[in-house]
């Protein structure tokens, strides 16, 4: 300590002062023996070399003196002038980016994890599932039809599925609110229309909610084959809404006529007329479903067997005789025929789903009623089916990949009343 003192007396600081008086002066200030043990190693080479004649520079001294530069030489003082120490904070985020840009990156990141890991599109109608990860509900039931593992860990998983109500209304805020692209938001609000338009839940579909989607899918289109899409769906979906206005417009008649029936045969006599008019109305709904689907199927009779995922919507043919020809008669390329129940009658002409791909020997498949909670089933020839459902593996002939009937994990919890 003393031979630094000695050292620095010569060299002048700021105020006429020398070094070694401000290190007297700031001793108190100086911390404990142990933390100064760097310091004082530091100073001591510092030392070393000025008894040894040669020209030294620091930048770190006691005190006042932690801002100045000096270059000491024997028999010379000079103090320099006073440089700057510039600080910089690693820690902390770089200053050219602005708060502006900051929420850019969040937004950015948000809608990223608002995306189906599936489809990779904006979720519209998200749920959980048991591994904790939200899908949209199509992608990850259609998953579920063929795989029992999560998409994500491709681990073992149920068929459990919960809403995830918080993230649909948060995709819906961040596409209303234009923080996303617009063909994005195209993307989304057809979709969202079609859900809200074929809902099939207790409170049915959604007709204003699907018309205000479709209208706002409309102003983002940038050709001429989209807006005449959209256009056509917006029809459609006033078509439908036209029903239930005249449903409730029968319903308030029924209730006036009620009010005004002078006794009770002919109150009675309305409450009949009512129910023949609401069982008509229900046929006539049917028949409405039937027109439909009948007209979407034209043209998609099935002419090859392949392998259908677990839940494929398919039509059986309407014709009673024609289906029991075919279940009877050895379908093209099969070794076997179906055979035929009676039973199978009054399956012609409904809305089936594929529980299982069957044999190759019979190229058949076991179908499930899709509008009766019964677990009947029966099989039918690919023949004499309608595909109804789009899917991915249409051409891929289950006789090319040499496998005789669906993966065994498919047929759990499958119980066949009939063959």
């Amino acid at each position: 300590e003393t031979l630094w003192l000695k050292g620095c007396s010569g060299i002048s600081g700021s105020g006429g002062h020398s070094v070694a008086e401000h290190s007297l002066a700031n001793r108190a200030a100086m911390p404990s023996k142990g933390a100064r043990s760097g310091e004082k190693l530091q100073k001591e080479s510092v030392v070393a070399a000025m008894c040894e004649g040669e020209a030294v520079q620091t930048d770190s001294l006691v005190g006042p003196s932690l801002l100045t530069r000096r270059t000491w030489r024997p028999g010379k003082q000079k103090t320099l002038p006073i440089e700057p120490v510039k600080i910089e904070d690693r820690g902390s985020e770089p200053r050219h980016q602005s708060e502006g840009n900051r929420a850019t990156a969040a937004i950015s990141r948000v809608i990223e994890q608002s995306k189906c890991p599936i489809s990779h599109q904006l979720l519209v109608d998200p749920v959980m599932a048991e591994d904790g990860v939200i899908y949209e509900r199509k992608c990850i039931q259609r998953w579920l039809n063929e795989k029992r593992t999560s998409p994500a860990t491709n681990a073992p998983m149920g068929r459990a599925l919960v809403p995830a109500l918080a993230a649909r209304q948060t995709v819906g805020n961040l596409v209303e609110d234009g923080l996303v692209d617009p063909e994005m938001a195209l993307s989304f609000f057809l979709d969202r229309a079609r859900m809200r338009s074929a809902r099939r839940d207790a409170s049915g579909p959604d007709i204003q909610g699907a018309l205000k989607d479709f209208n706002q899918a409309l102003a983002l289109v940038t050709t001429s084959r989209q807006r005449k899409d959209i256009e056509f769906q917006i029809k459609f979906v006033t078509w439908m809404q036209e029903g239930p206005r005249l449903i409730a417009e029968a319903r308030n008649s029924r209730v006036e006529d009620n009010s005004v029936e002078p006794d009770m045969q002919a109150q009675a006599s309305a409450v009949s007329d009512a129910q023949a008019l609401n069982e008509w109305m229900v046929e006539l709904g049917d028949a409405v479903r039937e027109v439909v689907v009948t007209s979407l199927a034209e043209g998609r009779r099935m002419k090859e067997w392949i392998k259908l995922p677990r839940g494929t919507r398919v039509k059986v043919i309407d014709s009673v005789d024609e289906l029991k020809r075919l279940c009877e008669r050895v379908p093209l390329g099969a070794q076997e025929a179906v055979e035929w129940n009676p039973d199978m009658a009054s399956w012609a002409g409904t809305v089936c789903t594929v529980k299982r791909t069957g044999r190759r020997c019979m190229k058949d498949y076991l179908l499930k009623r899709e509008t009766t909670p019964s677990d009947q089933s029966f099989q039918f020839p690919f023949d004499a089916l309608y595909l109804l459902s789009e899917t991915n593996v249409l051409g891929n002939a289950v006789a090319e990949s040499g496998s005789e009937s669906e993966d065994s994990g498919d047929n759990e919890g499958d119980s066949d009343t009939s063959y």
